[in-house]
């Protein structure tokens, strides 16, 4: 049989006292509940929906309430005058968030409340302010990035002195000349201070198409004269354009968006030469032997061997793959040279050409090439 702290046996004889007890005990036990039922109000359950301890109303008649939806975050919405009902959502609280307040405008803001988190400071939102959700994603900035062939000038307080595109369906006679200025543009020309080029240009090789100039080599005989006049006979036929009748300046920034063919044998250039006829200088935006990455950036201010400076640019992008932006600026003792938007090669020196030039582009040869290539030209800018 159990002992009792004392060590004396428990029996039947000890239950009349307990009995008599019991009475006592019951009144003492609704006292105390009776006491517990008026200083504590009923606990609110985790994550229940249930209204605001004081909800309070817009100008407009708008309720206010708290929803305890469990989720991590929470936003709250804005109640105008329209009779919108101002919430926020409750994340996983046990108890409500405290009353919201009203401002002057009479939109009521409340503010979400997180377990285990510092109370967040009340804002007053705006009437026409709705706060976007937590999932809400911002736009890759690549997204809206510009491209380069529609960059400014460089130089600030330059002004666009000259500009074309191609978006007709033929080349504009009054802007561009077909042949060197000493030539007679319907019978062709050819460079004759390069003996290596076997091309003799034609109008014919100067196409527009699909809002482009394609300056076209095509490996057709083609009659020429040398530089004697005496006849002959060029392999291949291809274009050239010129501003000689249209457009000439001294310094500025060209720009020119273009596509070069690449393949051995053919040499496009982007170049500037004197309007008074004469040579040197020479500036040369932009040439290329026949790479996919590679162009020159040149300057000729002599006849004699050495007098010009270079700088061989190899590019980490394929340059006859889409469009690409080649620029020159061209300031007093000053040549900076751009090739997409980033600079390649600057020359400072009493040798830069102060006298106007004019703008050409050609597709020369100098060697076995396709038999069809083309240097496609987008637009010409030049600012002033």
């Amino acid at each position: 049989m159990p002992q009792s702290p004392q060590g004396q046996p428990k029996d039947a004889r000890t239950l009349p006292t307990v009995w008599a007890l019991l009475p006592t005990f019951l009144v003492i036990v609704i006292a105390i509940y009776s006491l517990a039922a008026i200083t504590h109000s009923r606990p609110v359950t985790r994550g229940a929906a249930v209204p605001s301890t004081a909800p309070s109303a817009t100008g407009s008649g708008a309720a206010s309430s708290t929803l305890g939806n469990g989720a991590p975050f929470g936003f709250a919405t804005s109640a105008t005058g329209s009779g919108a009902t101002n919430t926020a959502l409750d994340a996983g609280a046990s108890t409500p968030p405290s009353t919201p307040s009203t401002t002057s405008s009479g939109v009521v803001n409340a503010t979400a409340h997180q377990a285990a988190s510092p109370t967040p400071t009340t804002t007053t939102t705006p009437p026409t302010t709705t706060t976007t959700p937590p999932t809400t994603t911002t736009t890759p900035a690549s997204s809206t990035t510009t491209p380069v062939s529609t960059n400014p000038a460089p130089a600030t307080g330059m002004s666009l002195a000259f500009t074309a595109g191609f978006t007709s369906s033929s080349l504009a006679s009054s802007v561009w000349d077909t042949c060197f200025a000493s030539f007679v543009a319907a019978t062709g020309c050819t460079n004759y201070g390069n003996t290596q080029e076997t091309e003799w240009y034609l109008p014919t090789q100067d196409q527009v198409s699909g809002d482009a100039l394609h300056l076209v080599a095509t490996e057709t005989p083609t009659q020429g004269t040398d530089v004697n006049g005496a006849p002959k006979t060029y392999p291949y036929a291809s274009g050239l354009v010129t501003t000689f009748s249209s457009f000439n300046f001294t310094y500025g920034y060209v720009q020119v968006v273009a596509r070069i063919p690449g393949g051995t044998g053919t040499w496009p250039a982007l170049w500037l030469l004197p309007e008074n006829g004469s040579w040197p200088p020479e500036i040369d935006i932009m040439e290329n032997y026949g790479t996919s990455t590679l162009m020159e950036a040149t300057l000729h201010w002599g006849a004699a061997a050495g007098q010009e400076a270079y700088r061989d640019v190899t590019s980490s992008a394929d340059l006859t793959s889409g469009w690409h932006t080649y620029g020159l600026l061209w300031e007093p003792g000053s040549l900076t040279w751009y090739l997409d938007g980033q600079v390649v090669y600057t020359f400072t020196g009493s040798e830069v050409p102060s006298q106007p030039m004019y703008f050409l582009a050609n597709l020369a040869i100098d060697g076995p090439a396709a038999p069809s290539s083309s240097f496609d030209i987008q637009s010409v800018q030049i600012y002033h």
